[in-house]
């Protein structure tokens, strides 16, 4: 209920200041990048750190004004040592004026995540999808094609609050989603 109450605030936020400024332009973007994420695997008491390394692909719409963007998202993770999540949040990006050939950015995102483990050990104990809220705070650089296109490179580290426990015959398991690192390539249309 709570990250439910948020995020109303946030998108009703987010949409009075898509509204309220005059001088934007609406842009589309994707990503195609690589992560860099932790688990934590709790079995009958035993704990096992593991990292590994997806792929995901992104989507994201909004507005881009003098100082920034404002946008929603939704990201797929590809199946990876049978995981595979799924976001949709919405981000904010500050560009400061700085060249007019590469600007840099910060930002920051929030994203309602769906993670969903294939794996029958996790299943038979109840445990096939954790949900939970991510938080990303990142940086790149904006280098500009043409007066529509732009490429994007950049960095983000993610903090995630994912995490599940079931009991199967007795044995007790857990897994946690640990925070990790995106980096990516992304292709904007302005228009």
């Amino acid at each position: 209920m709570k990250r439910n109450l948020i995020l109303t605030i946030i998108l009703m936020l987010s949409s009075t200041i898509l509204v309220a400024n005059d001088r934007q332009e609406w842009f589309i973007g994707g990503e195609f990048g690589g992560m860099d994420s932790g688990k934590k695997e709790i079995n009958a008491g035993k704990s096992n750190d593991d990292f590994f390394k997806p792929t995901y692909e992104s989507i994201k719409f909004g507005k881009r004004d003098s100082s920034g963007r404002l946008y929603g998202l939704y990201t797929y993770q590809n199946e990876k040592e049978n995981i595979s999540s799924s976001s949709l949040g919405i981000g904010y990006d500050y560009i400061p004026k700085i060249s007019e050939k590469l600007s840099p950015f910060i930002g920051i995102q929030i994203m309602h995540t769906m993670l969903e483990i294939n794996d029958s050990e996790y299943e038979s104990a109840g445990i096939d999808q954790l949900v939970g809220v991510s938080f990303g705070v990142g940086g790149g650089a904006i280098y500009p094609i043409n007066y529509n296109t732009e490429i994007e490179l950049g960095i983000r580290y993610v903090f995630n609050t994912l995490e599940d426990s079931g009991e199967n015959n007795g044995v007790s398991k857990e897994i946690k989603l640990e925070n990790g690192t995106q980096y990516y390539l992304g292709l904007n249309y302005k228009f």
